[in-house]
């Protein structure tokens, strides 16, 4: 599948990689991925390592709570933790540029509270670090 081309119009996110139909990106600084689908893309902005159950459980709240209906998931790959969102194929190139400006200061919300990947974190049984 090729590149989106409402992706492609923004001069602020760098490729690093590129495959059959997904891209390793550098969003301001924010390590990212885009792939694309049949439906449109799916967007991440990597966050760090998960704190612990309590802050994952707060984390997931927060995005719930957000107005405007966002479609925000997380995506736990290994130790590090994924905001993801997807969008629909014909995506205006500055609707698109609005969506990741908006996903990309969520992610470095986040990304200050939460440790860096391959940090060991102790917690009790109810989540509480320990």
């Amino acid at each position: 599948m090729k590149m989106p081309d409402a992706l492609a119009a923004l001069t602020w996110i760098t490729i690093r990689k590129s495959g059959a139909g997904h891209w390793s990106l550098d969003l301001a600084g924010l390590p990212g991925w885009c792939r694309v689908h049949a439906q449109g893309s799916c967007f991440a902005v990597a966050i760090g390592a998960v704190r612990d159950d309590c802050w994952l459980i707060r984390t997931c709240l927060w995005l719930t709570s957000m107005r405007g209906g966002l479609d925000d998931g997380l995506l736990l790959d290994g130790d590090r933790l994924w905001l993801v969102r997807c969008h629909a194929a014909d995506i205006a190139p500055a609707d698109l540029e609005v969506a990741l400006l908006q996903q990309s200061a969520i992610a470095s919300r986040l990304r200050s509270e939460a440790p860096p990947p391959g940090t060991v974190i102790t917690v009790d049984a109810l989540g509480k670090r320990v």
